[in-house]
């Protein structure tokens, strides 16, 4: 329903917006890396981060945790 739709929108976009504070921190540390002549060694940082570490654990929050979309943010 219309209600339901709104209440998961208003929870989800709560857990966003305190995400992005994380993400800004995660910006200004990569962009650090870099002007230090780090590129590949924030490249591998990252692509660990999220691709091997990131994604496993948003898809086990999601489906055996069973918290949804919460778990994915």
């Amino acid at each position: 329903t219309k209600a339901d739709a709104l209440t998961l929108a208003r929870r989800t976009l709560l857990l966003i917006g305190f995400m992005q504070l994380w993400d800004g921190y995660n910006i200004i540390n990569t962009g650090i890396v870099k002007a230090c002549g780090k590129q590949k060694r924030s490249a591998m940082i990252s692509f660990l981060g999220f691709y091997v570490f990131g994604i496993p654990v948003a898809a086990f929050l999601m489906f055996f945790v069973r918290i949804d979309i919460y778990g994915f943010w």
